[in-house]
């Protein structure tokens, strides 16, 4: 008869093994559970299937889903063409994307002047027939983000590559290659001119004047902006425009007096005339201004 005392399995976990065992897996599967709950707020957060507070979204890094509009557009007069992205070579040079009649190629990050090539469609095979000067030229993007143009000029040849990639310009330039051995020629687009009409005084001596703003263009090296006006005087007193009467200053900052303005100030236009300037302000950053011309305020975008 054997009286010896029965030994342990060797293989079986003993107590306190199974208790952290227990434990580790409790601590797991809590772990996977908030990564998963995470991933969850993530995706909502980030569809917007409920809200989160913009400030609780940065400390998370919850990103924010562009809304998508529809799909981009370049519109040339009656002429539409979805927009593809092209990205810029490394030498500098112009892309040559895929001849595809109806895309018009948006070199990317080409924002003054907007760089597309395009190839005109089948159905509208010469655009120069179609397009004269003042013609809408408008483009939408995906996330509902809309900007309008005027054709100012159309111009034979393909320019050189530097003098649109500088990105020292403003408006639209659109490169046409119409193929089949036809010369490409370039569409150039500014944005329309915005009028400042001043209402009707009460006070007599009162100025009364319309305000035209052309294109805003910052320097190559950022310093600078410069902005074109013409003033109308379309009262029975002449006004005199002297540099205190123009002023340029970004939300919080204080107004800043030009650096230079074409033709030199003081001048007086009489009941009647205009005066087209060119001026010159330190660049205040921001993208956005607000513009003072004698008593009267614009907000410039740049």
């Amino acid at each position: 008869m054997d009286s010896s005392t029965p030994q342990p399995d060797a293989s079986e976990p003993s107590g306190a093994n199974r208790k952290r065992r227990t434990t580790a897996i409790i601590l797991g599967l809590a772990a996977l559970a908030i990564l998963i709950l995470l991933a969850i707020v993530y995706i909502l957060a980030y569809t917007g299937t409920f809200f989160v507070r913009p400030d609780w979204a940065r400390a998370l890094r919850i990103p924010t889903a562009t809304p998508l509009c529809a799909r981009p557009m370049l519109s040339l007069g009656p002429a539409g063409f979805s927009i593809e992205a092209a990205a810029r070579p490394a030498d500098g040079s112009l892309p040559a994307p895929a001849s595809e009649p109806g895309t018009a190629w948006w070199v990317a990050d080409t924002f003054a002047p907007f760089v597309f090539l395009l190839t005109p469609t089948a159905e509208m095979p010469d655009l120069g027939a179609f397009l004269q000067p003042g013609d809408p030229m408008v483009v939408v993007w995906a996330d509902c983000g809309r900007e309008e143009f005027v054709l100012s000029a159309a111009e034979s040849g393909t320019p050189t590559a530097a003098a649109l990639l500088a990105q020292s310009g403003s408006g639209i330039a659109v490169i046409v290659r119409p193929g089949g051995g036809a010369p490409a020629y370039l569409l150039l687009g500014e944005r329309p001119g915005l009028t400042l009409v001043t209402p009707e005084p009460t006070d007599p001596n009162a100025i009364q004047a319309e305000i035209t703003f052309g294109d805003t263009v910052v320097s190559e090296d950022g310093k600078t902006m410069t902005t074109g006006l013409t003033i109308a005087n379309t009262g029975g007193r002449p006004i005199t425009l002297a540099p205190e009467d123009l002023s340029l200053a970004a939300e919080g900052q204080p107004p800043l007096a030009p650096l230079s303005v074409e033709p030199a100030l003081p001048q007086e236009i009489q009941p009647g005339d205009s005066l087209a300037l060119t001026i010159t302000f330190p660049n205040p950053g921001g993208g956005t201004a607000v513009l003072r011309v004698l008593d009267f305020t614009a907000d410039l975008y740049y």
